[in-house]
């Protein structure tokens, strides 16, 4: 900042007389930024609360007021500090390059909340939210991680210009972060694994918040409850949680049955071969059944076959898909088909055939064949 002793001499002022014109420039900034707060508001409150221009008007409020009053004080400081003070001045143009940046990484901060708690407003019941440029649905958990993914690039950029604003050379620090960065890959190799993990499960979108999933050949089951930069919160059916890292949901093959579309009935019977003759009739009154169930789809293969000569019973086999995938209501149809199957089996005087064995005598009613005289002499 130049010197303001040649605009003094200029003007006939004294340091006192300056010190007083310091204090008028001072309150000066006071009420501009005052007024720059109430004004900005008055216009806020004229837009629809959920409206993008009273997020904007809102975001921008309070960090523009404060960056007229303090600029304002940046600006006064040479008429304030003594003489002996003014050989710093060169770093308030530092101090408001910084104050100008601080500013604007605010702004952008409060706007980005704003729309967070926009779309977090928008949420379903189901916990699920519209999003018209993605053309998709993505849960609470997803939207959450997208913005704090949004914020640390905000901040990173904000860093990376407050370096530059202290003279630091960016291509230099980033040739140094070069060598520091793989050092640092090697100490927290797992800590970068599993956030990179969590953006591919974000991206990917195997599973959402909600769903209950299966990760094969690991033991790991439940129900999700958040997904993180780092670990994933499942709680198990017995509600412990189990907290596993996303490098490790990542890397495993995952079964989400809450994306399901059916669920199948697929169920042998066994019944005794002293009633084979009625099979044709039970299975053809079993197809009838299940083509006629309100809970089993039409659309899918229903199917009601002999298919082995058991043991001890002559097996069929019932195959369908219900219309439902909640689980209750499943084992409820399930039930239901059953017990049909069951009746109709006793209804043609047939039964389920349980392990048997039959042992057959063969009996002799004559005397055991005599031995010839040369077998029965004695010796």
């Amino acid at each position: 900042m130049p010197s303001m002793a040649p605009l003094l001499q200029a003007l006939g002022l004294g340091e006192l007389d300056a010190a007083l014109l310091a204090g008028a420039s001072v309150m000066l900034s006071i009420v501009l930024a005052l007024a720059v707060f109430a004004g900005l508001g008055m216009l806020r409150n004229r837009c629809a609360p959920t409206s993008r221009s009273y997020e904007l008007l809102h975001a921008v409020r309070k960090p523009l007021s404060v960056l007229v009053l303090v600029n304002g004080l940046l600006e006064n400081l040479s008429w304030l500090l003594p003489a002996e003070m003014r050989s710093y001045l060169a770093s308030v143009e530092t101090l408001q390059t910084i104050l100008i940046i601080a500013t604007l990484l605010w702004i952008l901060l409060r706007y980005i909340g704003a729309v967070e708690r926009r779309l977090d407003r928008l949420a379903q019941a189901d916990g699920t939210i519209e999003m018209p440029l993605l053309r998709e649905r993505i849960d609470r958990s997803s939207l959450h991680l997208a913005f704090k993914a949004l914020r640390a690039v905000v901040g990173l950029i904000a860093l990376l210009m407050l370096v530059q604003a202290f003279g630091v050379s960016i291509s230099g620090l980033l040739a140094f972060g070069g060598v520091g960065g793989i050092i640092v890959g090697f100490a927290a190799r797992d800590l970068i694994s599993n956030t990179f993990s969590g953006l591919r499960i974000f991206w990917s979108r195997p599973f959402d918040v909600g769903d209950w999933i299966r990760c094969r050949g690991q033991d790991i089951e439940g129900v999700v409850e958040s997904i993180g930069w780092q670990i994933t919160q499942i709680r198990t059916f017995d509600k412990r949680p189990l907290y596993v890292p996303n490098s490790m949901l990542a890397d495993s093959v995952i079964e989400n049955p809450q994306r399901m579309t059916n669920r199948r009935i697929y169920e042998f019977f066994g019944v005794r071969y002293a009633d084979i003759k009625a099979v044709p009739a039970i299975l053809a009154d079993v197809r009838i059944m299940l083509d006629e169930h309100p809970a089993i789809t039409n659309d899918l293969t229903r199917q009601a076959h002999l298919t082995r000569y058991g043991a001890y019973s002559v097996d069929f086999f019932i195959y369908c898909m219900t219309a439902t995938t909640n689980w209750a209501e499943f084992n409820a149809v399930k039930e239901d088909v059953l017990l049909k199957v069951a009746a109709i089996i006793h209804r043609h005087g047939a039964d389920f055939a349980f392990p048997t064995q039959t042992l057959h005598l063969e009996r002799d009613g004559g005397d055991p064949p005599a031995l010839p005289p040369e077998d029965s002499a004695p010796a």
